[in-house]
Order: C-alpha cells, then structure tokens, then sequence
C-alpha cells in the first residue's frame, strides 16, 4: 500500500461568508497555478469552482462526485460527513457511481470507525492511496473492501487545517489503480473546496436563523425598537410596539418627523445632544425623552442607543431601544415629593431633638453640679458626723469614768468609814438609819461598769482604801494614821497591789501609773 500526503487548504476565518467566499477564490487561484504547472484537467476544476460559488444546495456535491467520477474514470464515488466533537459520521451519504447518483441514509456507518485506515484519514487529516487493495492486511478492512468489491481504492479527508468535515472515497472494482499517476495534489485542492463550500453553507444557515430570530425579537420585543436618520430626522425602521406604543401606524411614523414627537422640553434637550455630537463630544448611549402620542397623551422613553457611523466615523443615524417608563416616573416623583416631605420632617424633628438634648445636657450639667455640691456637703457632714462620734464617745468614756469616780470614790472614801461606823456599837435606831444611809448610795451609784470598774475588782477593800490614798498623793505615815493600821502593813499593802498591777519587777511609780489610769 502507498500513501501520500499532501497539505490540506486553510480557513481561519468562519464568521463571516465574504471571508469564506474570498479565501475560496484564493484557492481557486492556487489551484489553477498548480493546473498550469503540472497539468492537471482545467476543466474539472474551473467547473468545481464556479459550481461551489453558484450551488448553495446538495446539487453541488452531486455535480462534484460526477465530475470527479467521470474525470477519472472511477467505478464508485463516495461523500460522508463527519462529525469531530462527537467522533461519528452523519447517517447522510452521497454514493455515486456511472449509472446512479443516491442520496440517502445510510445504515452501514457505524462500524466505519472500526476500521484502521479510515481513522488514519481522519485523525492525521492526510489522503491514503492503495492501488491494490490486496494488501490490506487489516482483517476488518478486508472484509469491508471484500463486501463492497473494491480491487483500488483511495481515501481523503475533507478538511482544513481546523476541522475535518467528512471523508471522500474514490474505488474501482475488478482492476487495480496506480493513483500516483493522477495529479492527487489537484483532488486535495478539491476537498479543501468542498470543505470551504460546507462551512460556507453552514456559515449561511446560522445567518439565516440568527436573522430569522432577530426579525422575531425585533417583532416581538416589548420594548419599542427603532433605526432613526438623525441627519434628515426620519424614521426608518420600527416595531409592532413603537407603533403601539406612540398609536400611529408604521406608515404614519416613517412620515412623520421624529423630532415632532417629542415634547417641547425635550426637543430641546434632544437639540442640544445634537449639537454636542456635532462637536465632537461623547455621544450618549442612555437618554430619556417625553413624547406625545397620537391620542395626545404624554409618555416617558428611556433610550438605549446605538449609533450608526459612515465611511467617514461620522453619526448619521442609530439604533434605539427605548422601553416606556411613564409609570416609573410617575413612582419616582412620588417617591422624591415623599422623600422631601420626610426630610423636611426629619429636619425639624432634629431641630427639635436638638433643643431637647441641649436642654437634657445643661439638666445633666446642672445635676452634676448639685451632685457634687451634695457630695461635698455630704463628705462635710460625714466629717461632722465623725467628729460628733468621737465627741459622743468621749462625752459617754467621760459620763462613765465620772460615774465609776464617783462609785469607786463612794466605795473607798465612804464604805470604810460606814463599816466602822457600824462597828463603832451604834444602837438599833443608829444601826437602821446605817442600812437607810447603804440602801440609798447603792440606789444613787447605781452598779459598776465592768469595763471601768475591772481594774479595782482585783484589790481588796483595804488596798482599795491604800490605792486610792496613794493615787491622791498620801504618804505611808499619813495612811497608817487615817486608816488605824500600822505602818507596815501599808506597806504589805502597797506591795501587793504593785504585784497585781503587774508592776513588781518595773521601775514604774506607783502614783503615776494609778493616776494615769483614771
């Protein structure tokens, strides 16, 4: 088997058919030079040429198989379309032999990607040529060229550089065929046409639906659509709901001038817009005009604005889509009357407010000051309250120590003397009027205050009566002599109340320590 593989045409370009058109003519024009350096048949390609530029329909694939076919004397011709995102050929088929032309289904392609040479074709985008189908060792593929009695055949793939169309089969039955004899560079040139003349046709049918669905948007869109010659200030162009919406008619619009439409307010905005693009200024793409309908009613627009330039950039019309907007303004002017009102209402409410919080500032301001006059007055009275404890307590330390003066003094001063005034052998009426004398002092002294008090529990009478003639400044002698005891026994007396006093072993002098306890 013997493969050759020659470049396949490109076209980068899929958008627009001039494109298409142009580069198929520039392929038309390399393959003629190729028809004049190598002689291939002129005939056969001037006619696939001008018949892909003149045939729109599945005539020309028809044309382009017979012509082939007959050219070069084939016992079969093939076309199939492919499909590469899905990897699978179109069930439609184009067979043609030198007694029939069939178009129609075909059941028997699914299995054609099963077979090795075929996927050669398509996925290195480059021809096969076998001039003796013999030997094909592909089990698969024998089998298939067994079925359909093919003895030479050649595959192409339909193509350019970016996309695989289909799949192009020439055979011949009962003899074998040096297809190097035939000018295959010339057939590649071939499919790249038909290639171009697919996406061409495909190109076409996505124009006339994208075209179809504009018209049907362009009828049917809620909004108003309108082309306007803003240079003559004519309509041009306009949709079932511009009409409905202004309430003339098509006819009565294109007649009309557009700037009539308007109001006066805003044929005087539209003047200056105008005149600003005139200058060379930005043109607007969003605008908002009043017009007046037929009926006389007044209608908002807001205008979405495409403008249309000549060879020069210059404006001379645009494209408008204006959706009515009365209701909107309607809305917003309530909502900026009631936007108003409420400001004016919050104004004075923070007016008001803020009397109130510059009153509510000199109360708290004038609070402060009484607070802190009152806490002033109320630290001063805390002072005085203090100071009235401690006069308090030393009023109530000096009541009681007075109260024990004078009890302790009734008990050393005059207990004793009643004591021996009772031993002094009074008779009964002495002795009662003695217990009247005792009764009334305890009645008048009252009983001792242990706090005060505690202090002389601890002597006995006659210490008491020594304590207390020591505190007053009396000497020993004097002592001895006004209690009727002798000199000594002061003395034991003394000692004994510097031993419960705790001052036995201290140098302290026994009047000072007991006056200073008083």
């Amino acid at each position: 088997m013997q493969t050759q593989t020659i470049p396949c045409n490109n076209s980068n370009e899929q958008a627009d058919p001039r494109k298409v058109i142009a580069e198929m003519a520039t392929l038309i024009a390399s393959m003629e030079r190729r028809l004049a350096q190598k002689g291939i048949s002129e005939q056969m390609l001037s006619a696939v040429s001008a018949k892909a530029i003149s045939t729109p329909d599945n005539a020309f694939i028809e044309f382009c198989l017979r012509i082939i076919g007959q050219t070069l004397k084939l016992d079969l011709a093939c076309l199939r379309w492919y499909e590469p995102d899905l990897r699978k050929f179109d069930s439609e088929r184009f067979h043609w032999t030198p007694q029939v032309f069939f178009q129609g289904a075909d059941s028997d392609v699914a299995h054609l990607l099963e077979l090795q040479p075929i996927r050669d074709v398509l996925d290195r985008r480059q021809p096969l040529y076998c001039p003796d189908s013999s030997a094909i060792g592909d089990m698969a593929t024998q089998n298939y060229i067994r079925r359909n009695n093919f003895t030479a055949f050649a595959l192409m793939p339909i193509c350019n550089q970016e996309k695989v169309h289909g799949l192009f089969t020439m055979a011949m039955q009962g003899v074998t065929r040096d297809w190097a004899e035939e000018e295959l560079g010339t057939l590649m040139t071939i499919m790249g046409i038909i290639a171009q003349w697919k996406e061409a046709r495909v190109i076409a049918h996505q124009l006339d639906e994208s075209r179809a669905l504009n018209e049907q948007l362009y009828q049917l869109s809620p909004a108003a659509i309108y082309r306007i010659d803003l240079r003559n200030l004519r309509l041009l162009r306009v949709n079932a709901e511009a009409c409905r919406a202004t309430g003339y008619t098509e006819e009565e619009l294109m007649a009309i001038p557009a700037d009539e439409l308007l109001t006066p307010s805003s044929r005087e905005l539209f003047y200056r817009q105008m005149a600003e693009i005139e200058a060379g200024r930005p043109a607007p793409e969003d605008l908002e005009f009043e017009f007046t309908t037929k009926s006389g009613r007044r209608e908002w627009g807001h205008l979405q604005i495409r403008h249309l330039y000549d060879e020069g950039g210059q404006i001379w019309g645009a494209n408008v889509v204006a959706h009515i907007i009365t209701e909107q303004k309607k809305a917003q002017e309530e909502l900026d009357s009631y936007r108003r009102r409420l400001e004016t209402l919050v104004e004075a409410r923070t007016r008001e407010l803020s009397l109130v919080n510059q009153n509510l500032r000199e109360e708290i301001a004038r609070r402060t000051e009484m607070a802190r006059e009152l806490h002033m007055k109320s630290e001063r009275l805390e002072e005085l309250n203090t100071a009235m404890r401690v006069l308090l307590d030393k009023r109530n330390e000096d009541r009681l120590r007075a109260e024990e003066n004078i009890r302790v003094n009734l008990v050393q001063l005059i207990e004793p003397y009643l004591d021996r005034i009772g031993h002094s052998g009074l008779n009964e009426a002495q002795q009662q009027l003695l217990n009247v004398i005792r009764t009334n002092l305890n009645e008048v002294v009252g009983s001792p205050m242990p706090e005060l008090s505690a202090k002389y529990y601890i002597f006995s009478p006659g210490e008491l009566q020594v304590a207390n003639l020591v505190r007053k400044g009396r000497t020993t002698k004097d002592m001895a002599r006004l209690l009727n005891i002798s000199p000594r026994t002061v003395e034991s007396y003394r000692n004994n109340i510097r031993k419960k006093l705790g001052l036995k072993t201290k140098k302290v002098n026994l009047k000072t320590y007991l006056s200073s306890k008083e």
